[in-house]
């Protein structure tokens, strides 16, 4: 039996944008799914290059797609 991913880290990259960062909590209502997955599917993306977490005024942090 092989095991399919039902959220993938394209679904993350396709919410987010190079410009202005995006909260957990944003990404996982695009992305419909918990907030622990995009949790997992951000720090392999993060490890990868594909996005940034920066800090987010008054907010904490949030992420970016890299150019």
């Amino acid at each position: 039996m092989t095991y399919e991913k039902k959220y993938t880290g394209e679904m993350v990259l396709n919410c987010l944008d190079t410009q202005q960062a995006k909260a957990v909590v944003v990404i996982k209502e695009c992305v419909g799914c918990s907030r622990n997955t995009v949790k997992t599917l951000l720090d392999e993306l993060e490890r990868e290059g594909a996005v940034k977490r920066i800090t987010i005024e008054g907010l904490g942090f949030g992420y970016v797609k890299t150019e």
